[in-house]
């Protein structure tokens, strides 16, 4: 099996050896995933599964998923590809890169080093993208709005750099844009059941790829928290229980 929301309206999360949580956020784990690949499912797989299938099939479609050596837009990506679309992603570095294209990302464009609206706009002929996976989303509403196609589809899950946006109304008219906002917690059950149901189809189909940035024991709770805040970090980071 695996968990989520372990942590919601609860005073502990999932770090520790047993928590007792209703029948129904728990799951099967596909036969072909590990129980550590369990463990880096949960939150970040669901909400990178909304973003991607909210709003229907992506088969055909240009996605841009910003922010894309995340743990969320890892798995976005994956996903994305496996429905069908074509994948850009932004990320900040070289690493980082490497980390999206691995994931399966079709284009990845530096957004510390390259004009993103430019390159996006170059590799989609001028016509920009359907939707766009966003993790910063008052940082970059501006540039969504320029790079978004008529009735797009901006799904955000993140806006931590400017908490309150000031949003571009009139441009949002324009492009009839759809502004989709995604909290695992309090997302729709049957958004939660479909993103339960295709684990198995895509960890058949495309085996997913877990990234693993640390490993540590739980008794070393505190480092391993200090390791998640990390800018550096690519992937999760997982405690390892005691045997027994």
């Amino acid at each position: 099996m695996w968990v989520y929301e372990g942590q919601w309206n609860r005073a502990m999360g999932t770090s520790a050896a047993c928590i007792a949580l209703p029948a129904t956020l728990a799951a099967p784990l596909p036969a072909a995933l590990s129980f550590e690949d369990g463990a880096c499912l949960g939150v970040p797989y669901m909400t990178a599964h909304r973003a991607v299938f909210a709003d229907g099939p992506v088969s055909g479609l240009t996605l841009l998923i910003q922010g894309g050596a995340g743990v969320v837009a890892h798995y976005a990506i994956q996903l994305a590809k496996w429905g069908g679309a074509t994948v850009i992603a932004t990320v900040s570095g070289d690493a980082k890169a490497g980390h999206a294209r691995r994931a399966g990302a079709d284009h990845v464009v530096n957004y510390r080093t390259e004009p993103v609206a430019e390159r996006v706009k170059a590799l989609t002929a001028g016509q920009g993208v359907d939707r766009i996976v966003e993790v910063e989303f008052g940082q970059n509403v501006a540039l969504d709005m320029e790079l978004i196609k008529l009735g797009g589809v901006i799904a955000s899950y993140g806006s931590n750099a400017v908490a309150e946006p000031v949003l571009p109304y009139f441009a949002m008219v324009a492009r009839n844009a759809v502004i989709r906002m995604i909290l695992v917690y309090s997302m729709p059950a049957a958004a939660k059941q479909h993103a339960i149901r295709d684990l198995e189809p895509w960890s058949r189909a495309r085996p997913p790829l877990f990234a693993v940035a640390a490993r540590f024991a739980l008794r070393d709770i505190v480092a391993a928290h200090q390791r998640v805040e990390g800018a550096d970090k690519i992937g999760h980071v997982l405690l390892q229980l005691p045997a027994g």
